[in-house]
This record gives C-alpha cells, structure tokens and sequence, in this order.
C-alpha cells in the first residue's frame, strides 16, 4: 500500500494471480482433473476406468506392487510405493454380497 517508488502493488498482484490462473487452465494437472470429473461423473465411464485399471494393474504389478509407472506417470512412483489394483472393484464386490441381503 505504500511503495516507495509509486508501484501499484494491488494492480501487479491481480495481473500476476490471472496470469497463474490462466496458465493452470493449460496445465497437465488440470487436464487431468477435468478428465477424472468427467469419468466419476459417470457411473459407466468409472466402472470402464476401474475395469481398465485393474487388467493394467495386474499387468505391470510384481509381488502386488507397481514398480515403476511408464512414462510421465514415473514421477508419481518414484517416490511412492503404488499397490496394484485390486482385481475386483468395491462395486463389484458390494453387488455380490450386499444387495442380496
């Protein structure tokens, strides 16, 4: 509120936070929420993703671990430990042995 040289501290700042908001819209991270909102929006695309996942998971899974996850995806894996996919979803599962109850 008081610069010394007459800048417009406010005005800066509310360029520089539109600029982030704007670059964030194009970032990797933000495709992907926009891509996980529309799979968990749809119970048919979720039971999809969860099919895929789990025939993935198996697939690159040693010992019930995932090593490392291919391509830009490694970042997530070399610093955590990624268990495999369970090969039946929680859906799945309560279909089974709740709904006949």
């Amino acid at each position: 509120d008081a610069c010394p040289v007459k800048i417009n501290i406010p005005e800066v700042l509310a360029h520089l936070r539109a600029e982030v908001v704007e670059a964030k819209g194009r970032s990797a991270e933000a495709l992907a929420m926009k891509a996980a909102a529309t799979v968990l929006d749809s119970p048919r695309l979720l039971g999809a993703a969860q099919k895929a996942a789990s025939l993935g998971g198996r697939a690159l899974a040693r010992r019930g671990r995932i090593g490392r996850l291919p391509g830009p995806l490694h970042g997530w894996s070399d610093s955590r430990d990624t268990p495999a996919p369970p090969a039946e979803s929680f859906r799945t599962w309560w279909r089974k042995n709740r709904e006949n109850e």
